[in-house]
């Protein structure tokens, strides 16, 4: 269960470029919710890499970032399992918006997502999360255009905080369906039914 933040039962949130070290129980919850996320960016001549926005680290996460060109998103299931979404296409250079979308596909806790990235509206890759934790993925932040403490994808450790060489305009979070529309007793009690 998420205690009470600022960010509970809210559809819509939006980060600007700065907002780092979130602690993820302030911040809006995002495993077991479906949720987009928009990514406002621009590229410069010459492309861009780093991190746009991610929540967690090294013990269990996600990110979404861009390397050599191209729109990734990695989730690290606690280390155990990670899955990883690259984008067909390269991200072209100018004003561009960049979106992942993160769709549930069952109201059971801990359950798998189907993940697509878009590049200014087109699909550019799809993918599956087959699992989920039920509850937090650690002790560690949501950042935007970077990742602060221990990297959520090994793949970028070498080069922390990996900071966006771009520019973010903004990040926007919407979200839907079931789990978002659950009061806190009601989660508390489909977690109580699945001990």
């Amino acid at each position: 269960m998420q205690r009470f933040t600022y960010f509970m039962g809210r559809k819509h949130v939006t980060f600007y470029p700065g907002m780092t070290r979130l602690p993820e129980g302030s911040a809006p919850r995002t495993n077991n919710i479906s949720h987009t996320i928009t990514v406002d960016a621009e590229i410069p001549k010459g492309g861009a890499e780093g991190v746009l926005i991610c929540l967690g680290g090294d013990t269990a996460g996600w990110t979404l970032f861009m390397k050599e060109g191209k729109l990734i998103y990695h989730y690290n299931w606690f280390d155990m399992e990670r899955y990883e979404i690259v984008s067909k296409t390269a991200v072209p250079e100018g004003e561009v918006e960049l979106q992942c979308e993160f769709m549930n596909e069952t109201n059971i806790l801990g359950g798998p997502a189907t993940v697509r990235l878009l590049i200014n509206g087109k699909e550019v890759a799809k993918g599956r999360v087959e699992k989920q934790p039920f509850g937090r993925f650690g002790i560690e932040c949501l950042d935007v255009g970077m990742d602060n403490l221990s990297p959520v994808c090994k793949g970028y450790a070498h080069k922390l905080p990996f900071a966006f060489t771009g520019k973010i305009k903004k990040v926007q979070m919407d979200f839907e369906g079931p789990m978002a529309e659950m009061s806190p007793v009601e989660k508390l009690e489909m977690q109580a039914r699945m001990d």
